[in-house]
């Protein structure tokens, strides 16, 4: 009975994996554009102050941790409608989440300016969080779509597949868009503000989906000669003639002076 069942509910078409991988593909094109350039931007445009921004997304990731059952809770209860029960938030979802990120980078007039920053802070505030319940509410429904989509493990599994391939390829043009995004930074006045470019340690950085990877790649940044000649040990001693020493009732003695690590030749030399 339940193999029947299978057999009559499956039968998902290409252009169905097709566009259910599109939708993660757009999804991660703004959510990656977000997670990479946004706190620059906050930092060198809207010249927020960094513990603002970290306070600012540590309170957006707690009302996710509320928002996101509630968005569920939403999804499982509703009514369906003539287009299932999920399929209508991913729709709803489209163009308030494209309006919202756009919002994200739009800098007002006077915004970033001394004089207007509580007026800046709030406007950042509440298009980040509203971004985050937008986004919410087109991920939360969407990964639930691939239950009601298929009944047959394999066509679900084929669904994961097309997913992550969606999202890889969401993600790849903000890494072409970052690349022109590191720009010489200005203060509120249009002066350049030194950059730092000899500093020792590069700054870290975030290439989107929540993850650091590009600061964990190997390279030849650190690969440093580490050979060295050192002089590690020299004692110098010197034993006072008897003679000397039997005037004051001493029999023998003898003076040390020990070195240790005292010269190292090698090419490490302005290493912090």
């Amino acid at each position: 009975m339940e193999q029947r069942y299978i057999a009559r509910t499956s039968g998902v078409k290409f252009r169905d994996y097709l566009g259910y991988a599109l939708i993660d593909t757009a999804g991660c094109l703004i959510f990656s554009l977000v997670t990479t350039l946004l706190q620059k931007y906050y930092t060198d445009i809207l010249h927020l102050s960094p513990l603002f921004i970290m306070l600012m997304f540590i309170g957006a990731r707690i009302w996710d941790a509320i928002n996101d059952p509630i968005m569920g809770r939403i999804a499982d209860t509703a009514k369906p409608k003539a287009s299932g029960r999920y399929r209508p938030w991913v729709l709803y979802s489209a163009i308030p989440l494209a309006v919202t990120g756009v919002l994200m980078f739009t800098k007002l007039p006077g915004m970033g300016e001394p004089e207007k920053t509580v007026i800046t802070c709030i406007f950042a505030t509440v298009t980040y969080v509203v971004f985050g319940m937008v986004y919410t509410m087109l991920q939360i429904p969407y990964g639930s779509l691939a239950s009601v989509v298929a009944t047959d493990d394999k066509e679900r599994n084929k669904l994961s597949v097309f997913r992550s391939i969606g999202a890889a390829l969401g993600s790849i043009p903000v890494l072409l868009i970052a690349s022109f995004a590191y720009a010489k930074r200005t203060d509120a006045a249009g002066n350049v503000i030194d950059a730092n470019y000899d500093a020792f340690y590069p700054r870290a950085y975030n290439m989107g989906n929540g993850t650091s990877g590009f600061n964990l790649l190997t390279n030849d940044r650190y690969l440093l000669n580490m050979a060295y000649l050192r002089l590690k040990n020299v004692t110098f001693g010197y034993t006072i003639p008897r003679q000397i020493t039997k005037k004051v009732s001493i029999e023998n003695f003898r003076a040390y002076v020990s070195l240790e690590n005292f010269l190292t030749f090698n090419k490490l030399h302005g290493l912090p």
